[in-house]
């Protein structure tokens, strides 16, 4: 396979993780993943009762003697269309390296949901959620905190540990 063959293939494969929202910059302070973000409503977190359809992940409760994580969200309007998210976290690490491997107490990544549908990951602070993602009106975007394995944090009252806001395409 010639040089600039095995350069169109890596390519054509970047562009299209990309694409597919795959790609999502883990880069703290930089935008990431091409979502959407307006308004400001922090939530530091929601109850059981949410809405979100979390049934595909299992949950993970936080231990006794460690603290629970808490997350809230901004959504900031971009320029360009869609919003820029905010994840803001304390006592939470994220951890892309691991993604996959066994839970660790208070790591992980997020999981980004609009108006109910998961949409993509987030690996770090910052999330692009693109005007594509959206429905015209109003939409409710949702980040909820999980573990390396994808099951979902859950305090020690077992409340889930997400935040959401209201933002307007």
């Amino acid at each position: 396979m010639t040089k600039n063959k095995q350069l169109f293939i890596i390519g054509t494969l970047i562009v299209l993780a990309f694409l597919s929202g795959r790609f999502i910059g883990a880069t703290k302070g930089m935008p990431s993943d091409g979502m959407d973000h307006n308004a400001m409503i922090s939530n530091t977190m929601s109850h059981a009762s949410s809405s979100m359809n979390h049934a595909n992940h299992p949950h993970i409760q936080v231990t006794e003697g460690r603290a629970n994580p808490e997350v809230e969200l901004d959504a900031i309007k971009d320029s360009k269309g869609g919003y820029n998210l905010h994840i803001i976290t304390k006592n939470f690490s994220f951890t892309p390296q691991d993604a996959g491997k066994a839970a660790v107490q208070n790591t992980g990544h997020a999981h980004v949901f609009v108006n109910g549908a998961k949409i993509a990951r987030a690996y770090g602070e910052w999330f692009y959620v693109g005007a594509d993602a959206l429905a015209t009106g109003l939409n409710v975007i949702t980040v909820s905190l999980n573990a390396n394995e994808h099951s979902m944090w859950v305090a020690k009252n077992g409340d889930e540990i997400e935040a959401s806001v209201e933002v307007d395409k």
